[in-house]
């Protein structure tokens, strides 16, 4: 029978920010979802793990609470960009109250063309009205 397999601390760590995001997380993810853009949750980038990560577009997607300290953010916003990702960043509260305009108006010009080219407009405008 083989050893079990150790987790390691990461891998832990990982498994619980997948498992238990916070209400703004959530709100985010319908909000990628709905503009049609194919994301990874918690994906690994260098020593970090990324809230939203959208692989095409190599953009990071992050859900800023009350926890963010701006310091650690800013040099890790540095070290993603340094392997080409751009990082968004989007409050908690704003993500709660309007997931889809916080990320829309978080999002540079480029990537917003793209967000509307792919958005499942009915799913949009049906979030947008709160249903």
């Amino acid at each position: 029978m083989p050893a079990p397999r150790r987790v390691t601390r990461r891998q832990h760590r990982k498994a619980g920010l997948t498992l238990n995001p916070g209400r703004g997380e959530r709100e985010m993810e319908v909000a990628v979802a709905a503009m049609g853009f194919v994301y990874e949750r918690q994906k690994t980038i260098g020593p970090w793990f990324a809230d939203f990560a959208i692989p095409e577009l190599r953009l990071v997607i992050e859900v800023d609470g009350a926890s963010h300290d701006p310091v650690a953010d800013a040099r890790r916003d540095a070290g993603m960009a340094q392997t080409d990702w751009t990082v968004v960043r989007v409050s908690a509260e704003d993500a709660k109250a309007d997931a889809v305009g916080a990320l829309f108006a978080a999002l540079p010009d480029i990537y917003r063309f793209s967000a509307l080219r792919n958005t499942n407009r009915a799913r949009l405008c049906a979030l947008i009205r709160g249903e």
